[in-house]
């Protein structure tokens, strides 16, 4: 709800801007009167004092001026009831009067009294003029740069003799794969394989045609003897992972002995029997893998031995027989050589193939391809001798 006092206040402005505007109207159109100046109209009151009792918050609603108060204050001031003070021509203002936000003089043509209300900035709803900010007239400048060149610094190429730390080894994960070829009696080769990056892991032996496969162990560590089949003999080792290495040896001893090889990829039942001296099947001097006979014996020129190399692993399986006979050193004697298959339920009903390698003394080797078809199922147990695969061994002596 508005307050008295505002209601008052808005009505004495009201009232001083009809006054004024009825002033400024009625000085334009007597131009005589206005050049000798205006007289401002003052009543001289029984009383004149400020009001001093308490107005209330809110101003109270008056009546606005009517016609007749303008005609009653015209007439006053052509009778000389009202004095008038000069005001030169050149200040008078175009528009009405305005009113000042803080303080508004109510004129009353009554004649009681002139009453002035002034509004206390306590009671004000807006800030006075002067206490809001207002923005600086100039905008803030930077700093003014020195006056003297600026001077870029350079690199002083003067060496200096301070000893920077050396990049650290950047730690090797990687395993070296060593194979070492010793030569021992009777032509033969001890392969010594250490490779700790393929422990327990498969691995092939080729040398001269020949083929068998091994196996490590859990330190990667492997043992195997081979037959030397050349005097520069060359063992290339192939890991399941497809890692190679090459080891030569130099066994000058070959061509003393005589060699009788037959190889397969799978167990097939093959089997080499060397009859010695004219020896019969299981009679003493038949060497098989049942009496494989003595390597000693082979050193001292009494006869030859049998050995079987290859382990089965799980992705390559190399198998070989070898007979050995030194034919440098043994008397003149005879051997036949004898090939058996003994059928088992692996082999039974399909064809077994086999390769045959034979070496005599200082000749070439020589090889070839063995199929063999072997019988139905129903004779499991039973073998076939096969003559005339090798040749057999003459030997005399010089």
């Amino acid at each position: 709800m508005i307050s008295a006092r505002r209601i008052l206040t808005i009505v004495g402005t009201l009232f001083t801007a009809l006054a004024a505007g009825f002033m400024m109207q009625y000085i334009m159109s007597n131009p005589d009167e206005r050049a000798q100046g205006v007289q401002v109209a003052s009543v001289a009151p029984a009383s004149s004092q400020p009001v001093t009792d308490a107005v209330p918050d809110e101003p109270v609603l008056a009546q606005a001026p009517t016609l007749d108060d303008a005609e009653t204050f015209d007439s006053a001031a052509r009778d000389g009831a009202v004095a008038v003070e000069a005001v030169p021509a050149q200040e008078a203002p175009e528009e009405a009067a305005s009113v000042d936000q803080d303080t508004v003089e109510l004129a009353s043509t009554s004649g009681a009294s002139t009453e002035i209300l002034q509004e206390s900035p306590a009671h004000g709803d807006a800030p006075l003029a002067q206490d809001v900010p207002q923005p600086p007239t100039v905008a803030p400048q930077p700093d003014a740069l020195p006056a003297d060149p600026l001077t870029l610094a350079s690199l002083d190429d003067t060496p200096t003799n301070l000893v920077l730390p050396g990049e650290e080894p950047t730690p090797s994960f990687i395993c070296d794969t060593k194979v070492v070829a010793q030569t021992s009696a009777a032509a033969m080769v001890d392969l010594i394989i250490d490779a700790a990056c393929h422990a327990n892991e498969g691995f092939t032996v080729h040398h001269n045609g020949m083929m068998v496969s091994g196996k490590t162990d859990s330190l990667g560590l492997a043992w195997i003897t081979v037959p030397a089949l050349s005097e520069s003999a060359v063992y290339i080792v192939t890991f399941a992972s497809g890692d190679t290495v090459v080891v030569n040896a130099e066994v000058m001893s070959v061509p003393d002995y005589d060699r009788a090889i037959v190889q397969w990829s799978a167990y097939d039942g093959l089997q080499v029997h060397a009859l010695e001296y004219g020896a019969a099947f299981d009679d003493p001097g038949h060497v098989w893998s049942g009496a494989m006979g003595e390597l000693a014996d082979a050193v001292a020129g009494e006869g030859g031995f049998m050995m079987s190399i290859g382990t089965a692993t799980e992705l390559n399986t190399h198998m070989a027989e070898v007979y050995t006979f030194p034919s440098d050193t043994a008397p003149e004697r005879a051997v036949e050589l004898n090939l058996t298959a003994v059928e088992t339920e692996a082999n039974c009903g399909r064809d077994v193939e086999a390769q045959i390698l034979q070496k005599s003394g200082p000749e070439p080797m020589s090889a070839r391809d063995l199929s063999l078809a072997m019988p139905d199922c129903d004779a499991i147990g039973d073998f076939l001798v096969l003559k005339n695969i090798f040749d057999d061994l003459s030997i005399a002596r010089n």
